[in-house]
Formats: structure tokens, C-alpha cells, sequence
């Protein structure tokens, strides 16, 4: 138990800020049906971090992560006034095509550096999680209060903006305006998490423990602190798994968000195919 803490714990807490804070977000992705918007900007600041890293600075290095979210930044200016929320179809052509993008320059970036491959394998996997530090989890929690109290403000305008945008724009709201700002919070979160953790985690924590809810049954308040218990459960089960069989934390957590989406959705199904059966025979 002594050995576990002193190697999984900050991984652990790390996770759990993570679960704390990107459900949040990610209820609002959703309702917005921008699903990969998150692996868009994510990879956006990965982008900023390859950059940083051909400049010669190392990945905790203050340069890092401000190249980061610069490049975080310029992504939510993009995605808040390019594209037109009104036809889906375009909006999620924008997001492939911004991620594709960013992921083909990271990879012509990086594909003479000494330890190139290495950096793209980290900002993927999120190896980087395995060697967080106490001043990792001060600054994290910092930022991830920042946005959280910029959600918690801003809330009702922002689930209106992302259920009903034409709603809000016949209430006097700057739709376009808003979106920036939720963006620009998000890709505040996205490039600590991307730093912390790697982008297939972040999607992972952002979209994983809102769907199980979802699929539960939850919805409202009730669905977000499902979430929350449940991104926690898992980081708690990735870090077991990643110190008993030495698994890289970032991948192991994503490979158990998997399991236990698959796991939810065979017992929905389960249990709507039992009360299907039920009512067939009180009809009978």
C-alpha cells in the first residue's frame, strides 16, 4: 500500500482534477454535438507544445505551456467565428479538418527533431502522467478553478447558447461572443489537461463519464455528479491497473473508460430488453 501511494498518488489526483473538471465541459459538448471539438483543440495544443519543444524548451518549462495555449487560443477564435453553427455537417467537417491539420504539422514538426517520435508518443498516450508533480497538481488545480468558476458564472448563458443558440440571439446575446469565451475557458483546461495527461485521456475524461451517465439515466444536476463519481471510480481503477502491470496511467485509464462504457451500455440494453419483455406480458 506504501509503495502504491508513493508512485500512484499524484497520477491519481491528477486524474481526479481532471474528473472533475472536463464533465463539466463535456455536458456542454454535447449539447452542442460537437463531440470532437476536444480532440480538435487538443490537438491543437499538442501542436503548441511541439513547437515549444523544436525551440529547445522542456515540457514543464514555462515556455511550453504558454506556446500551448496561444495556439489553444488561436484554435477557440477559430471555432467560435469560422464556422457556422447552423449546419452540423460543415461544423464537424471544420473540426476534422482542424485536427487533421494540426496532427499532419506536429508530425512534419517533429519528424527530424532528436526524440521527436518520443514527444508525439507522450502527447498521445500521456505518459507525461506518470511523472506529475506536486507543482503540476498547484498550477492544475489553479487553472481548472479559474474555468470552473468562469462555468459556474456563466453557466445558464452558456447552456443556452449550446440547446438553443437562436434562442439566445432573440434574447440580445452575442452568440458568437459567447462561444469564444466558453471556448477560450475550455482550451484553458484543454492545455493544462494535454500537458498533464495526453490528448486521447483528455477526450476520454470529457466525454466517457457524461455519456455512462447518460446512458444511466441521469440527466440535469443528478447526470453531472454521476459523471463525477463515476471519471473519479475509473482513475482510481487506472491507477490500480497501471501499477500492478507497470501500464503507461494515460492509456491504461482510456482502456478502462472503454470497458466500463461497453460495460453500461450491454446493462442498459440488458434491463431495456427486460422491461420490454415485462410489458409484452401485462399485455398478454
Amino acid at each position: 500500500m506504501t509503495g502504491f501511494l508513493s508512485v500512484m498518488l499524484m497520477p491519481f489526483l491528477a486524474c481526479v482534477l481532471l474528473a472533475l473538471i472536463l464533465p463539466a465541459l463535456g455536458t456542454h459538448v454535447l449539447a452542442r454535438g460537437v463531440i470532437f471539438v476536444d480532440l480538435a483543440l487538443a490537438q491543437i495544443a499538442a501542436l503548441g507544445q511541439s513547437v515549444a519543444f523544436r525551440l529547445g524548451a522542456e515540457p514543464h518549462d514555462p515556455a511550453t505551456y504558454a506556446w500551448a495555449l496561444g495556439f489553444t487560443l488561436l484554435g477557440a477564435v477559430l471555432f467560435s467565428f469560422l464556422w457556422d453553427r447552423g449546419h452540423s455537417v460543415l461544423q464537424e467537417a471544420f473540426i476534422g479538418i482542424s485536427f487533421s491539420l494540426a496532427t499532419a504539422a506536429t508530425l512534419l514538426l517533429l519528424a527530424n527533431a532528436p526524440r521527436g517520435a518520443e514527444h508525439v508518443q507522450g502527447t498521445l498516450s500521456g505518459e507525461a502522467l506518470g511523472w506529475v508533480t506536486a507543482r503540476d497538481l498547484v498550477v492544475m488545480a489553479v487553472v481548472f478553478g479559474v474555468a470552473g468558476a468562469c462555468l459556474r458564472v456563466c453557466w445558464r448563458t452558456f447552456s443556452l447558447c449550446s440547446r438553443d443558440p437562436a434562442g439566445a440571439a432573440r434574447r440580445g446575446l452575442s452568440v458568437r461572443r459567447w462561444d469564444f469565451l466558453f471556448y477560450a475557458a475550455f482550451g484553458l483546461v484543454v492545455t493544462s489537461s494535454v500537458r498533464a495527461s495526453g490528448v486521447l485521456a483528455v477526450f476520454s475524461f470529457l466525454i466517457v463519464p457524461v455519456v455512462c451517465a447518460t446512458l444511466l439515466g441521469r440527466h440535469g444536476a443528478n447526470r453531472l455528479w454521476w459523471a463525477w463519481g463515476i471519471g473519479i471510480t475509473v482513475s482510481l481503477a487506472g491507477a490500480v491497473l497501471s501499477y500492478i502491470r507497470d501500464w503507461p496511467m494515460g492509456a491504461t485509464v482510456v482502456c478502462v473508460f472503454g470497458a466500463c462504457v461497453a460495460a453500461i451500455s450491454v446493462l442498459t440494453r440488458m434491463r431495456y430488453a427486460g422491461n420490454g419483455r415485462k410489458r409484452g406480458r401485462v399485455l398478454a
